[in-house]
Order: C-alpha cells, then structure tokens, then sequence
C-alpha cells in the first residue's frame, strides 16, 4: 500500500475528504512532529435547517423532524414544537405572538421555554392535555423568556410528576399564564420568581430576622395569572417574588401542603413575597391548605390590592398580612382554624373595608402587638361584617371580631357589623366582640354590610 505523508500546516477541508474507494485503496498518514494520527472515515452528515413557522402544530402521532410542525405533519413533542417555532419581539400581545397548537395526550417531557412572543395551547382543553415531568428533579414547564402566553381559558395543560420542584417555574415578563391545573407536584403548584430565604442583619422596620434575600431575585413585570388551579402540591399552590405591575385572578388553590420548610407561607394557597410592588389579587379562591389562604410577607411587598378572594377551612389564617400600603376589600374568611384576618406586624393599611368573617376558630380580625409606631398604621376600617368568631388566643372570650393590639394610633371603624344576623354588637354572645390590650373607636352598623 503506497503512503503519503502530508504536512499537517497544508491541510486543508478539501484534503481531508476521503471517498470509500480511496479510503479502501490508500490509507492516509497525517504525521506531526511527535504524533501519527490515522483518519477515521466519517460518512458525510448533511445537516437541514428548516425555516421556523407560525403556527406550529403538535400531536401525540406526529414525529419530530427538522420541518414538522405542519398541521399534515405535527412534531411529537412539546419541546420540538417550542424549536421549531418563530420567535416575535416586543411588545408583545395575543395578536402578535407566534402560536403552538398542542392536541391531546400525555407529554413525559420537562418542556423548556426560552424564546420570546409565543403562545402554547391545547386544542382539547386541560384535563385532556398532560405534561408529565420525565424529570422529576426539574419542573414540569419552565418559562424564562418574555412575551410567553402559556394556556388559555379552557386551553391550559394539566402539570404533573414533579417530585423536586414545581409544575410551572416561571421569570419572565409580559407574558401570560391562564387554564392551567398544576396537581401534585412535590414544591408549588405554580413559581413565579426565585424563592430566598432572608439572610443578614435585619432592616430597621422589618418585623422578620433578616434583611436580604441569600440569592439575586429575578424581576418580573406586567404578567397576567387568570383561571390557573392548584391541588396537593407539596409546598403550597402559588408563589411570587419580586413580582411587580401584575394582576393574579380567577385561579383557586385546594389542599395544597406543607411538606417542606416551617415558615408561614410554605403550605399556603397564594404566597407574596420579597419585593413584589403594585399588584392585583382578585377573585381568586384558598380553600383547605395547610397554611394560611392568602400569605403576604413584608420585605418589600408594597402596593397591593387584594379583593374579591375567599379563603375558607384553611389550617392557618384565612389571610395572614404584611406589608407596604396595603388595600384590603371585599374579601370574605370563613372556618379557617386560627384568624381570618391576621395582620402580622408593620403594616401600612390605606384600607380595610367590605371584608367579611364568619365563623373562623381565632379572631375575626387580628391587629398584632407588633404594630409599631411610626412604622405603622391602620386606616378606613369600615363596612366589615365580624359574624360567630370564635377567640382561641383571647382566654375568657369566646366571640371576638376584632382583637386590637395596636396601641400606638389606634384603630378607628365606622360602620361595621358585629355579631349574627339578627344581633348587632359588639358584645357579648351571640354578638361579637372587641378583645385585645386596647378598645376600638367605632360606630358600629345595625345591619350587615
């Protein structure tokens, strides 16, 4: 066999392409100064890329391919759907973004967003399209692009399998999660924003150990969070941090648990937390968790308008509070196991009106010691109805609506309903009653509100 022997500095891409009839014949040498190399013929790969589409379709018998996706061709995964698709830029809507059309089935498969301006649906609804982790160490969806609409209203997908994490983790902005059921997933339900603990020498007006959150946290902003629902996930069914100018509504929260961590809000049905400013909690229900329904902690929670929600037969407090300018209206807390309005410390209330609480084992409402003057403060407390409440934490009263601890300014209430439907208070049995350290200035109401 005749060898020939090329210097490794006159190589070049033609020269190193080999036929089988050479390679068969001739075997080439490449020599170095101190090394012989012997090639490996390599049949040549032809590599197709395939312009991305709008829309995209995916099915359970599709296949993935370089160009699927066609609706006489889907792809078989999610995944491939999300590849396959083109990209929009901002700003972003629903009529500017590019779509995913997902039919029925189980999808094993950790789908992993990361392109800006689409939107994925289903074509048969919820309940008849999965999203199983094949992963369980990941979330079932992650989301961390902007302008991603994921779901719509009787559009969403069912996210499961996710014995580590959550069913959908999300930090991006100007995007949109709507119809979604997130079941059983071993954290939450449905992240949005990494979660920190509090690390650090505590900031003056900070009712909590701690200052700053361990890690960085990723800024959200203008995300829409409509008629998502969450049952029997491990750590709580919603979360939010550093979640700003966004309107959370229609969702509900059931049973979720607490099986890891011991602070407050692990367990709870929605919990706002670090830095989330300027957001809308509305209509949105928390029945049976094993925290509070509603769990807002301080740390920069400022702005916030909670209205419209139910919390009922929660293993904590209907609605446990903390924070920066809050507006509490037309809520309603019955049967939950301690209060049904806890506010926990270093509050500014710019409003607490319309709300309702009936039948919950604490009090009615709870305005706590930690209050602290020139910190805080609680106005417009008005038009409320404090129905049968009991008082676990008041020995020797059995029927408080309101329990004031609040000594620095005092709480003053105009207007509310205190006691059963047919006896106005407040007072004793069957009407309730003020508790606390300190009285409450009001003009009670002799009539529901």
């Amino acid at each position: 066999m005749n060898k020939r022997i090329i210097s490794i500095a006159s190589l070049s891409l033609a020269s190193m392409l080999i036929s089988p009839a050479q390679h068969a014949a001739d075997l080439t040498t490449i020599r170095t100064t101190d090394l012989t190399i012997k090639p490996i013929l390599i049949d040549p790969v032809l590599v197709l890329i395939a312009p991305k589409i709008n829309p995209v379709y995916v099915q359970k018998w599709g296949k993935d391919t370089y160009n699927c996706g066609s609706i006489t061709r889907p792809c078989s995964t999610i995944n491939q759907g999300v590849y396959r698709v083109a990209s929009t830029s901002a700003p972003y809507s629903s009529a500017s973004v590019s779509n995913i059309y997902v039919g029925p089935g189980k999808y094993t498969e950790n789908v992993s967003i990361k392109k800006n301006g689409i939107r994925i649906t289903s074509t048969h609804g919820t309940d008849s399209t999965i999203i199983k982790a094949s992963n369980t160490q990941h979330d079932a969806v992650y989301i961390a692009s902007d302008g991603v609409y994921f779901g719509k209203k009787t559009k969403g997908f069912t996210l499961t399998g996710s014995v580590d994490s959550s069913g959908l983790f999300s930090t991006g902005s100007y995007g949109q999660v709507m119809g979604n059921k997130a079941i059983n997933n071993g954290a939450r339900g449905f992240q949005f924003g990494n979660s920190s603990i509090a690390i650090g020498a505590a900031i003056p007006g900070e009712p909590l150990a701690g200052g700053a959150p361990a890690e960085p946290l990723i800024n959200q902003t203008n995300v829409l969070v409509y008629y998502n629902i969450a049952v029997g996930n491990g750590e709580g069914g919603f979360y939010f941090s550093d979640f700003d100018n966004s309107t959370v509504k229609y969702n509900e929260a059931h049973n979720n648990l607490q099986t890891s961590g011991g602070f407050f809000g692990f367990g709870s049905g929605f919990w706002i937390d670090m830095d989330s400013n300027n957001d809308r909690f509305e209509y949105n229900i928390a029945t049976g968790n094993d925290m509070s329904g509603f769990f807002y902690r301080r740390f920069g929670v400022t702005d916030q308008i909670a209205r419209y929600n139910q919390s009922s037969e929660n293993l904590s407090h209907g609605f446990m509070l903390m924070g920066d300018v809050l507006t509490i209206n037309r809520n309603t807390a019955t049967n939950n196991a301690e209060d049904g309005f806890h506010f926990m410390g270093y509050d500014q209330v710019v409003e607490f009106g319309y709300n309702t609480a009936v039948g919950n084992i604490g009090t009615g409402i709870t305005v706590s010691t930690e209050m602290v003057a020139g910190l805080s403060s609680f106005n417009n407390f008005h038009h409320n109805n404090l129905i049968n409440n009991d008082s676990i934490a008041n020995p020797g009263h059995n029927n408080c609506g309101l329990t004031n601890n609040f000594k620095y300014d005092g709480v003053i209430g105009n207007n509310n309903f205190w006691g059963n439907m047919y006896t106005a208070g407040p007072g004793t049995d069957p009407a309730d009653d003020v508790c606390g350290f300190f009285s409450l200035l009001t003009t009670p109401a002799s009539t529901m509100n």
